[in-house]
């Protein structure tokens, strides 16, 4: 039989050139966790990766190409605007999905989710728990395994274009479509993790606020006719992709 592989987990931070005190925190917390119960024994192990920058793409594109370089088996990624519980990474590894993360709101008001499914936004209601499948979510705590990366083409991470939004698509939508039409792989939101991750803005933004903000949210879509939707289908990427 051949030698069993350890998870190789590569924690992966984009950021423009500070990190916020409260991540850090955070990321420490979990990161020590991780090493005493998993790498300390011989079940995993972990380093830490980042990339400083401006163009949000390019630090993806090049912190998982570090990965890979590093044998990486999976990549954590978590922005440096985030706060989540210090299990965060195992619980999310013990899911055995090749993409899976938690959502959170975007650090503005009204606050909308940053996972959609079906042209509409996926809501993490109070009761809400386990795993669901979405069509994306939004990168900043979310563990991919590195196979899928060394699997896509390049460019994994890019802005796109949706012309029913009149808006610019994010890099985690275009990778989380791509992950699915090319290779039929599933985004899946952890219900129960999300409601103990934070968006740190001017204030911290959770779920409860985009649950909030709902109605205002609907009301505009109704008003705009819908455009307002997430419909992100006829997104049109800036360069022809594979």
């Amino acid at each position: 039989m051949g030698e069993k592989v350890i998870p190789r987990i590569a924690l992966c931070t984009p950021t423009r050139d500070v990190v916020n005190a409260e991540f850090y925190q955070a990321a420490m917390r979990m990161y020590g966790r991780f090493c005493t119960h998993y790498v300390a024994t011989g079940q995993a192990d972990i380093m830490h990766l980042t990339d400083l920058g401006t163009l949000l793409p390019d630090m993806r594109n090049s912190l998982a190409e570090e990965a890979i370089k590093a044998e990486a088996t999976h990549i954590l990624w978590l922005d440096s605007d985030m706060t989540f519980p210090h299990d965060a990474l195992e619980r999310l590894l013990a899911h055995g999905k090749p993409i899976v993360g938690a959502g959170y709101s975007q650090r503005k008001s009204p606050a909308r989710p940053t996972t959609a499914k079906n042209g509409f936004w996926v809501y993490t209601e109070e009761d809400s728990t386990g795993l669901e499948a979405v069509d994306f979510l939004g990168m900043g705590c979310m563990l991919v395994e590195t196979a899928l990366y060394e699997a896509m083409p390049k460019p994994w991470h890019m802005l796109g274009y949706s012309s029913a939004m009149e808006r610019t698509i994010g890099e985690d939508v275009f990778f989380c479509r791509r992950a699915r039409e090319m290779f039929g792989v599933e985004t899946f939101i952890d219900h129960d993790l999300t409601k103990e991750v934070l968006h740190i803005g001017w204030t911290h933004y959770s779920y409860q606020d985009a649950l909030a903000d709902r109605p205002e949210l609907l009301e505009s879509q109704r008003r705009d006719g819908g455009k307002t939707s997430i419909m992100v289908a006829d997104a049109e990427t800036t360069t022809d992709v594979a």
